[in-house]
């Protein structure tokens, strides 16, 4: 629920935010950007490797993870880590 006064489901968080945020007087672009953000990401981390994958495309994962970030969050191999290629790293399970 928002501010205790409306009960709603998750996925209509962000467009409840929006009207709020519109409500008291902020510009809604930067609230509709984020939604067009948030909607392109769960296309491409989602339902586009599902796609490729029945499709027999190449391209799999468009979205991967920079070795930095996994390095900082500890998901990187034993033997694997900085200087390794997009190419030569292994694409991780779908």
């Amino acid at each position: 629920s928002f501010l205790g006064l409306f009960p709603f489901t998750a996925p209509y968080l962000p467009w409840v935010l929006l009207a709020f945020s519109v409500l008291l007087g902020n510009p809604a672009t930067i609230d509709i950007i984020g939604i067009c953000v948030g909607h392109i990401y769960y296309f491409l981390e989602y339902v586009y490797p599902q796609i490729a994958d029945l499709r027999g495309w190449r391209w799999r994962k468009l979205l991967i993870t920079p070795a930095v970030v996994r390095h900082l969050c500890g998901q990187v191999p034993p033997g694997r880590g900085f200087g390794v290629g997009v190419v030569d790293a292994p694409l991780p399970p779908v």
